[in-house]
């Protein structure tokens, strides 16, 4: 996925799409890291830190869109993991 490699840094692999929203103008994958490493290349500055977090970090987490708070909450809650 070119676009996950041009703003993080990272070369994935997409294993599944997870979720969309806006009538699929927004998707969620869970990919897999190929090789790479964080580096912010964010042209349009939404992009301020890239760390994986806990699932109590989360629910503080500054979020540009608010209610992926609520999505990701499910998604950790239902068992999904990144390991």
């Amino acid at each position: 996925m070119r676009e996950v490699q041009e703003e993080t840094g990272f070369t994935v692999s997409v294993k599944k799409l997870v979720h969309t929203k806006f009538n699929g103008d927004i998707q969620y994958f869970e990919v897999e890291i190929e090789s790479g490493g964080p580096k912010i290349q964010d042209p349009d500055g939404l992009i301020y830190e890239i760390s994986w977090v806990s699932f109590e970090m989360l629910q503080e987490l500054p979020l540009t869109y608010e209610e992926d708070r609520d999505f990701l909450s499910r998604l950790l809650e239902s068992g999904w993991t990144t390991a």
